[in-house]
């Protein structure tokens, strides 16, 4: 039920719920934003996305009541009961305003959630005082209060991580930053129950992931998250390979680290021990790029900044520098590659960076072509894909020749001609198989093929490439 759009000054249409101190309603604001963020709810920015929160839960924390009042309430007003608590007093004087009404806060948090907006706090906080509920003059009070708090403006904008669009605050450069100590998690979801993730050579994958959490010495609000993807069995090796690196990590300078992140990958996979059980292959593999992507994540908080954002604004100096070129200067050198961005970047920057805030980049969905969906659910996937306006879709084949080719029917009928569809083989086959079996699906038209036999066998890729071939993400 929706609450009612309109509420008397007197509050005879819900209950007026008294906040015992303004400042305290303030600080109920700051601290919500801070749990939704630390608990993972929602990302850690400067805007509250309305959408993705509990709106009976959000009323509760900005009124200072229980979630379980705001439900009371909620049915008390579709009965018809009404109540009235009485006005609050903050500090020595009395505030002549009305107690924030927890209905109405509901409301407007509610029309926030159909307009999908995502307010600012301070847009949720002018809402409320821009509404017919409080009355004109003791509007004008509430406002005149606000504005000789000296703390306000740090109460209404906790310390998040802004959005694109917001300022940046420069850190401390001359603040030292080590180190603590690292987290491991082993995290894993039943997703072979229904098929999700499934594939030509992993039929019962429950997608899963080893998570990183860096810590920074003395600076428990700044932390790096960070995650290495998984299958579910095998993830607590991944676990132990983390926990077996950790020490290489801890009590390092972290900004040691980012004005060179090429010689830290080095000394991650090129320990003189470890490095015998796979340094870019495998378990080390996997656990490296969980650390490495928490680094990163930490620097990017740290900053200020969303990643791709710290990204692009890197001199390209600094940018070839987080890369370690061993094994590939023979097709090119750090110098040719900073010669190449400098000459590349004045003619892109601007319009790559408004392609990112506007629209962001074109992705295709995998969701629709698991092995283990009936035909019914690959169906309704299609539709509800092209509603939400993909374009590009991935089909899993390799596993049987003549279901591949009904699967794909499907899903080019579904889709029509005019959209791309792609299939991925999951390196299923040997050189001559791939050849034969994507010849067969030519006639739906696939855009490309990936991983059609081993990622390592650079001229079976050659071979198969005269058919068409992604060379996959491995």
């Amino acid at each position: 039920m929706e609450p009612p759009s309109k509420y008397s000054s007197r509050g005879d249409m819900g209950l007026k719920i008294a906040i015992n101190n303004v400042r305290q309603f303030l600080k109920n604001i700051k601290r919500t934003c801070s749990e939704y963020c630390n608990s993972g709810a929602i990302s850690r920015n400067d805007r509250f996305p309305i959408q993705i929160v509990n709106i009976n839960k959000l009323t509760a924390e900005l009124c200072g009541v229980s979630e379980s009042k705001v439900k009371m309430e909620m049915k008390k007003l579709k009965n018809g009961q009404t109540e009235t608590t009485s006005i609050s007093k903050v500090g020595r004087k009395r505030i002549d305003f009305d107690a924030v009404n927890v209905m109405q806060v509901r409301r407007i948090c509610h029309d926030f959630y159909l307009r999908k907006e995502q307010p600012t706090l301070q847009k949720l906080l002018d809402s409320c005082l821009a509404d017919n509920n409080f009355p004109r003059v003791r509007k004008e009070t509430f406002r005149k209060w606000l504005k000789s708090q000296k703390r306000i403006n740090r109460l209404l904008q906790p310390k998040l991580r802004s959005s694109a669009t917001a300022t940046t605050k420069r850190p401390n450069l001359k603040m030292s930053l080590k180190v603590e100590r690292i987290e491991v998690r082993d995290v894993r979801f039943p997703t072979s129950k229904e098929g999700h993730g499934s594939d030509a050579m992993h039929t019962d994958p429950d997608y899963s992931c080893a998570y990183v959490i860096v810590h920074v010495l003395d600076k428990p609000e700044l932390k790096g998250y960070g995650l290495t993807f998984t299958l579910g069995r095998g993830t607590e090796i991944v676990v132990q390979a983390l926990r077996t690196l950790s020490p290489l990590v801890v009590g390092e300078d972290l900004k040691k680290i980012w004005n060179n992140f090429a010689t830290f990958w080095r000394k991650l996979t090129s320990e003189s021990q470890l490095r015998w059980i796979g340094p870019e292959k495998g378990v080390m593999h996997l656990a490296v790029a969980a650390i490495v992507n928490a680094l990163w994540d930490l620097w990017a908080r740290y900053e200020n900044k969303p990643l791709w954002k710290l990204l692009v604004d890197l001199a390209p100096e600094k940018l070839v520098s987080t890369i370690d070129f061993r094994y590939i200067t023979d097709v090119i050198t750090p110098a040719e590659c900073i010669q190449m961005l400098k000459e590349k970047k004045s003619e892109t920057e601007f319009q790559r960076e408004a392609e990112m805030k506007s629209t962001g980049f074109l992705a295709y969905t995998t969701q629709v072509g698991w092995l283990g969906y009936s035909d019914e659910t690959v169906e309704s996937l299609c539709k509800d894909f092209i509603k939400k306006g993909f374009t590009s879709f991935k089909v899993k084949v390799g596993q049987n020749l003549s279901e591949d080719k009904k699967r794909c029917k499907l899903v080019r009928d579904a889709i029509g001609p005019e959209r791309n569809l792609m299939i991925d083989a999951n390196q299923r086959w040997d050189v001559e198989e791939a050849i034969d079996w994507v010849t067969q699906l030519k006639e739906f038209k696939p855009l490309w093929i990936e991983e059609p036999t081993s990622p390592d066998d650079v001229l079976g890729h050659s071979t198969i490439a005269k058919v068409r071939v992604k060379t996959g993400n491995k």
